[in-house]
């Protein structure tokens, strides 16, 4: 029998190869965490956008006419 066989492994894979692929399991797993703080940061930024303008609107006058012009690109 094989190395692996006994213990019903369908091949053996070398040391090198299987930390190889250990190691860019664990670099999938950083990507995907990298990514996910990435989209909260993302997230954050619009909500604390949308609150900057909301605080312009309310301090400036709410929805006046020089806001839909900027809004709308009219000049």
């Amino acid at each position: 029998m094989q190395n692996g066989a006994a213990r019903g492994a369908g091949t053996v894979l070398p040391p090198a190869f299987d930390a190889w692929r250990a190691g860019s399991a664990t670099l999938a797993s950083m990507l995907k965490k990298i990514l996910f703080i990435l989209r909260l940061a993302i997230v954050f930024g619009g909500i604390v956008l949308f609150g900057r303008a909301v605080q312009y609107l309310i301090l400036n006058g709410g929805f006046n006419g020089s806001f839909y012009d900027i809004l709308f690109f009219r000049s």
